[in-house]
């Protein structure tokens, strides 16, 4: 049964796929319209995770249209991520306005490489596809997905798009070390703590933990952690955004610069999911509180 139930996740994928790229784009926004506001629907629990979240960040209970736009955004997500290929990635290039691209070429200039600190924000998908469209070497440390030939085809669609994928684990530092030796751009998404075992942070006052990789990445590398976000309040329009390069203390020791510069990244992803929360992708519990089985925070 479970295999059957993960070969039908596999088919399913592949159909919503095909689906997104037959159809013209303006039928693609609608269908992200119509499928998060069903999605929405659906799973209320997710609804109300999804209102809690935007009511930390902003203060106040947010209207209910913000929450359904939470699921819309997710949607255009994907649609939009499927309907990725060579001709619309090279249609990016008049589709993607660029904030900040100027402190990515200065870190490039020094030769270490680059790592990019995001968060679920927008369409990160789309900021690595127009990177390597414009002759960066692009790499994205991604979760493994199941089951596997679901993974792989992600990976195979990602790389067909010019990004080199590197899934996490265990051999992940090393390659990616490797890779900003090279003085490659990897991507890392850091706002969620897969392990639960990563750095103690506040996030919009709260206490929850972020990925330790990417300081650890950049002290032992050199590379330096620039936070960025890509912005897609619609179908086929984006705004990217790259923040100057974060700075931590050269006299603390590496465990203690690794835990300052995740907490000043922390600072930024912040600021970055602000300005747009009801782009803001996660679906799950994000405060230790919220993981604890609390409802309040």
């Amino acid at each position: 049964m479970a295999r059957l139930l993960r070969h039908l996740t596999y088919r399913g994928y592949l159909a919503a796929a095909a689906a997104s790229r037959a159809i013209p784009e303006p039928l693609a926004e609608a269908a992200a319209q119509l499928t998060g506001r069903l999605y929405w629907r659906a799973f209320s629990n997710k609804a109300s995770l999804v209102r809690r979240h935007l009511a930390t960040i902003g203060g106040e209970v947010p209207e209910e249209s913000m929450v359904k736009e939470v699921f819309v955004s997710y949607s255009r997500y994907w649609i939009e991520s499927f309907r990725l290929n060579g001709p619309r990635v090279a249609a990016l290039q008049g589709r993607v306005r660029a904030e900040g691209l100027e402190h990515l070429d200065a870190a490039l200039e020094r030769g270490h490489g680059a790592i990019l600190g995001m968060p679920h924000l927008g369409n990160w998908d789309v900021g690595g596809a127009w990177l390597a469209s414009r002759g960066y070497r692009a790499v994205a440390a991604v979760e493994a997905l199941e089951p596997p030939e679901l993974f792989g085809w992600f990976c195979r669609r990602r790389e067909a798009l010019g990004v080199r994928v590197v899934p996490a684990g265990a051999g992940a530092p090393a390659v990616l070390l490797e890779a900003l030796g090279n003085n490659a751009v990897v991507g890392l998404v850091s706002d969620r703590d897969l392990s639960g075992r990563g750095v103690e942070v506040k996030l919009f006052g709260h206490q929850t933990t972020m990925p330790g990789g990417p300081a650890l990445l950049s002290l032992r590398s050199g590379a330096p952690i620039l936070p960025a976000a890509v912005y897609s309040p619609s179908l086929g329009c984006h705004r990217a955004v790259i923040r100057p390069p974060l700075q931590a203390s050269s006299a603390a020791s590496l465990a203690e610069r690794a835990r300052e510069l995740t907490a000043l990244l922390a600072k930024e992803l912040e600021s970055l999911i602000a300005a747009a929360p009801q782009q803001w992708h996660v679906l799950r519990p994000v405060w230790n509180a919220e993981r604890a089985g609390k409802d309040r925070i």
